[in-house]
């Protein structure tokens, strides 16, 4: 999972799903493009909060599409 807090939802949702991509790029050695086949299949965004002036948003992915234990 990752979170990413910006001034707009859309900038959020950016933020979370590259902050992703690169975390399971230096953490599980994946290629840029297999991490982002794999955000867009299995990932889900989630919108955390709004009340704030900065929205937060957190992108999931479920531990059964990512089998190994981070170190």
């Amino acid at each position: 999972m990752t979170i990413a807090s910006a001034p707009t939802l859309e900038e959020a949702c950016k933020l979370a799903v590259a902050d992703f991509i690169d975390l399971m790029e230096r953490g599980r050695g994946m290629s840029r493009e297999d991490a982002y086949l794999l955000a867009s299949v299995a990932g889900d965004l989630r919108i955390s909060q709004v009340v704030d002036p900065w929205m937060t948003v957190r992108m999931e992915v479920s531990k059964a599409h990512v089998p190994f234990p981070f170190p």
